[in-house]
Order: structure tokens, then C-alpha cells, then sequence
């Protein structure tokens, strides 16, 4: 991995600080690695027993002793750091017992996923059972009255206006929520909980306004599912938290082959959880995926990260519903392709086109991939912009310490940029100066 790549996988800045600290090759005892596989080394803490560490960087899997809640941690960061800049340091050898025993845990983790997910296609291949079919129609019977009940007191709370909702105490909006949880709506809970949390921002009235109609959108086309097209029923299903499940998506979901690659990734936290997503482009397609994983504190990883810089070849299974955006990986290569050497990219105008096309399919997408051709980052106002080269400009969303960074990067020269839109503001993740991508 190069050291924009381990960059991009840090959970945050200062992590990514800590780790660069302990990327000296004197600090690490007894490294070694395996040629295309797992990398080691020990690294004295605050204990009397040095922390273990240990990473695959080409399967985005990681391990370490110490106690941090972080992940990866800064041990993690601070070794793959110092394999990619000092990677003579690092000879070949024959791993540990305590390197082998979490190879081999991984392995047979693997071969028990690849057996449940063998199991799952079967069983997401064969007819829904009588007894499934109304489970099923249960839990939808349960979302539509809990939807109509949130409809309904978002009307009496609207009769107040907005400024009445706005001074409503949490309790109200707890049991608002509590009862979408209990109708086992939990993307619904989620838009209520982001509906409340508008009322903080400056421009609260517009953004209040804009989720409130998401809403009861929502709720309109839950009391009408059963007459919605399919692919529009699969979209309001996912938007409740009635998703299929990936081996379901890897069976019966659109397959698009191709070359991807990760143009962009981040990970930002979300209650208990870190929500990582990673943005993809096809080569050949020009096709838009998002591969979206979740970190859970102190819980092993499954899987592979990808973060902005991989590519690769195979194929991706596209959930089905509107929006057409959200994947699942469904075969690899073993061999990876060349990166990117250019984003393909597009002016202000065509990329908010793109983005007003999207959200006509799918209204209720919190943000989705776009990719700005020969934009400058200029301030004005004590605001950030992307401004393009027909002089269109796009507010930006970054921490001063993300916004210099970026600035450095580009030197004042134009740059292509790949990032998040949410409607309202634009966040930068990646950018292509001269040629060289940089991550944000």
C-alpha cells in the first residue's frame, strides 16, 4: 500500500499523526513478512509484553494486542507505514506462531463464510417458503402502520410550524423514533434521527424543510408499495431498512464486468458503528458503485477494504432498486490492473445534472460520487469552493486542516477532484494534480 493509500484507510487525521510517529524502523522488533502476503512486527507499549501487529495489505485485513477502540489502530497505520517507505526493512521469513495462528483463524473464518454464503445462495435461489412469504408481509404490515403513525405526527408537529417542531423536547422526538425502531423500520429511525439533527445547522429551515418531504414521501409510497414498480419498490424496501442481503444481492442482483477503480473512499462514524464507503468507477462502463462496509468496535473484520488508489478486475453485483448505485464485489482477479493515471471527470453543470437525475430515481440519497474536471479551490466569504473553468462553483465541505492540505496539493494549478455531494455541500476525497492522485 503507498502511504496515501494507509492514509485513506486511518479512521481519522490524528490517528493517521500517531501512526506516522511509529513508522521508524528502529521501533519495531523481530519484523518480517511473507512475499505477497501478511507483514509483522512487535512494538514495546505501556505493558510488560510488546503489542503484536500484524496486516495483509493486500486482502485490507489487520490485527494488534494493543487496547485501542480505533481501527485500524495507530500500531497498524505506524507498520504498513514503515513497510511501504522502508521495505527493505522487512526480509522474508518464515511468520511467528502467533502470525500463523490469526492466518490460519482468517483462513478458516473465510472457509466458514464461503460455506454460509454457499448455503444463503441456495437458499435465496429456492421459493420463498408459505411461512417466510408471511413473515415477510408481517414486517411490511408493521413498517406502513409505523410510517403512518410518523406521518401523522410530523402533521400535528408542522401545525406549530417549523420554529414549534424546532422547540420540541428530545423526549418527543425519542419516542418518534422508538416507534419506527419497534415497526422494524430502522432506515426510517435513521432519517428522523438526521431531521432532528437539521434543526443545528445554519440554513436549519431549508434543510428541515428538505428531509421533512423526504419523509413524508416516504411514508406515501409505504402506504402504496404493493402498486409501485419493482425496481421502485426495491428502492423504498432499502430505504425503510428492508435491504437484501448481499449473498441475495450476489445471486439475483445486475453483474457488471469490468476494470474498478476506487476513485474515492471515507469512513465516518454513525452511533456505535464507523461507516466506511468506497467509491468506484469502471474503466470500460463508466458504471458508478458504492461498496459500503461498517467497522464495529473490538469486532473482527470481514472481508476486504478498499480504499482510493486500489483497482481491480472482476465483477460487481448491483443492488437492486433506483438509485443503481450500492454493490457488492462478487469475483476478483488475482492480478491487479495498473492504476488510474486520470479521473475522467466533468464540469460543475454536467456533474449537478448527473446528481439531479439521481435523486429524481432514488429522493431519499443522503450523497453520491462526483467527479469535477479542471476545478480551482478558491475562499470566499470565509467559504471553500470548486470553481470550474466556465466559472461554476460548488460550496466545499473540509476541516481547515483538510482544506490546506489540499491547498498545498494543488499549488493553485487546476486539478480533477472526486468526492461526495449531499445536496448542499461538496466534500473532496480525492485529487488528480499533474497526473499524481492525491487523497484529501
Amino acid at each position: 500500500m503507498t502511504p496515501e493509500q494507509i492514509r485513506a484507510l486511518a479512521p481519522d487525521e490524528a490517528s493517521f499523526k500517531a501512526g506516522r510517529g511509529l513508522a521508524a524502523p528502529r521501533l519495531w522488533l523481530a519484523p518480517g513478512r511473507v512475499e505477497g502476503g501478511a507483514l509483522w512486527g512487535e512494538m514495546q507499549g505501556s505493558g510488560s509484553k510488546p503489542y503484536q501487529t500484524v496486516a495483509d495489505p493486500a486482502a485490507g485485513t489487520w490485527r494488534c494486542t494493543c487496547p485501542s477502540r480505533k481501527q485500524p489502530c495507530k500500531h497498524v497505520i505506524g507498520l504498513l507505514l514503515c513497510a511501504a517507505e522502508q521495505a527493505g526493512h522487512f526480509t522474508p521469513a518464515a511468520p511467528p506462531e502467533w502470525v500463523v495462528a490469526w492466518t490460519d483463524a482468517r483462513a478458516a473464518r473465510a472457509d466458514r463464510q464461503r460455506e454460509r454464503e454457499a448455503q444463503k445462495a441456495e437458499t435465496a435461489a429456492a421459493p420463498p417458503s408459505a411461512a417466510s412469504q408471511a413473515r415477510a408481509r408481517q414486517r411490511i404490515d408493521r413498517m406502513r402502520d409505523g410510517m403512518a403513525l410518523t406521518d401523522l405526527w410530523l402533521h400535528d408537529r408542522l401545525r406549530e410550524g417549523l420554529a414549534g417542531l424546532r422547540g420540541q423536547p428530545a423526549r418527543h422526538w425519542q419516542e418518534a423514533i422508538k416507534r419506527l425502531i419497534d415497526a422494524q423500520a430502522g432506515g426510517a429511525a435513521t432519517l428522523l434521527r438526521r431531521l432532528r439533527d437539521a434543526f443545528d445547522a445554519p440554513d436549519w429551515q431549508a434543510r428541515v424543510a428538505d428531509r421533512l418531504a423526504r419523509l413524508h414521501l416516504l411514508a406515501r409510497a409505504t402506504a402504496r408499495l404493493d402498486e409501485l414498480p419493482e425496481a421502485l419498490a426495491h428502492e423504498v424496501r432499502a430505504t425503510l431498512g428492508l435491504a437484501l442481503a448481499q449473498d441475495e444481492v450476489r445471486a439475483q442482483g445486475e453483474i457488471v464486468a469490468d476494470v474498478w477503480d476506487v476513485i474515492a473512499s471515507t469512513q465516518e462514524p454513525d452511533e456505535e458503528l464507523t461507516v466506511c464507503r468506497a467509491w468506484l468507477l469502471g474503466r470500460a462502463t463508466g458504471r458508478e458503485a458504492l461498496l459500503l462496509s461498517f467497522i464495529v468496535p473490538r469486532a473482527p473484520r470481514e472481508g476486504q477494504d478498499f480504499v482510493a488508489g486500489q483497482c481491480f478486475e472482476g465483477e460487481l453485483a448491483f443492488y437492486p432498486g433506483t438509485a443503481g448505485l450500492r454493490a457488492v464485489p462478487r469475483s476478483q482477479a488475482a492480478a491487479a490492473p495498473a492504476p488510474l493515471a486520470a479521473l475522467p471527470a466533468e464540469p460543475v453543470a454536467a456533474a449537478l445534472a448527473r446528481f439531479a437525475a439521481r435523486l429524481g430515481a432514488s429522493p431519499w440519497i443522503e450523497q453520491a460520487p462526483m467527479r469535477l474536471a479542471d476545478v480551482l479551490l478558491a475562499e470566499a466569504d470565509g467559504q471553500s469552493w470548486m470553481v470550474d473553468a466556465a466559472g461554476d462553483a460548488l460550496p466545499v465541505a473540509l476541516g481547515a486542516a483538510r482544506r490546506d492540505r489540499l491547498a498545498l496539493v494543488a499549488a493553485g494549478s487546476r486539478m480533477q477532484v472526486a468526492g461526495e455531494w449531499n445536496g448542499a455541500t461538496f466534500t473532496p476525497l480525492s485529487a488528480w494534480v499533474a497526473g499524481e492522485r492525491h487523497h484529501v
